[in-house]
């Protein structure tokens, strides 16, 4: 079981499979997509950067012959998660890939409980993102927002 499908997570998973050809590979991760982090800054001004910088989990999961469940681990035993959907995923190793949280919406580390997980709500993120910036009378971004 993998925790997390950002960068680290779906390199885990690569390279889980990559020496492993039999493994059964579950990704954990509420959205439905992983997002290139340091695309992140341009994502909010330009449609064409925030559509490359995201990916379908679903797709590179299937590439994989991985699972994906777009859910949270609400707890974790020995050998046993419990999902945010009640259910129960049995695994013998446990990867926690799930990075770091700023303050700042534009930046996509963390889940936002208010977007839907999907690629198209993200997208929708970025957007409003950029231009609650650009129509600020800030030419920066107040250091509360991303620290």
């Amino acid at each position: 079981m993998i925790i997390g499908g950002g960068i680290a997570g779906v390199m885990a998973m690569v390279g889980v499979r990559k020496h492993n050809k039999d493994a059964n590979i579950v990704l954990v991760e509420p959205k439905e997509f992983g997002e290139i982090l340091w695309a992140s800054y341009r994502s909010p001004f330009d449609e064409t950067t925030a559509k490359d910088s995201l990916y379908s989990l679903q797709d590179v999961s299937k590439k994989n012959n991985a699972t994906h469940k777009k859910v949270y681990v609400t707890d974790l035993q020995e050998t046993v998660a419990i999902l945010s959907d009640g259910s129960q995923l049995s695994f013998d190793v446990a990867i926690i890939a799930v990075g770091a949280k700023t303050k700042w919406d534009g930046m996509a580390r963390g889940f936002d409980v208010g977007n839907d997980g999907t690629i198209q709500g993200r997208l929708a993120q970025l957007k409003k993102e950029g231009e609650d910036i650009l129509a600020s009378n800030s030419s920066s971004i107040p250091i509360s927002r991303i620290a």
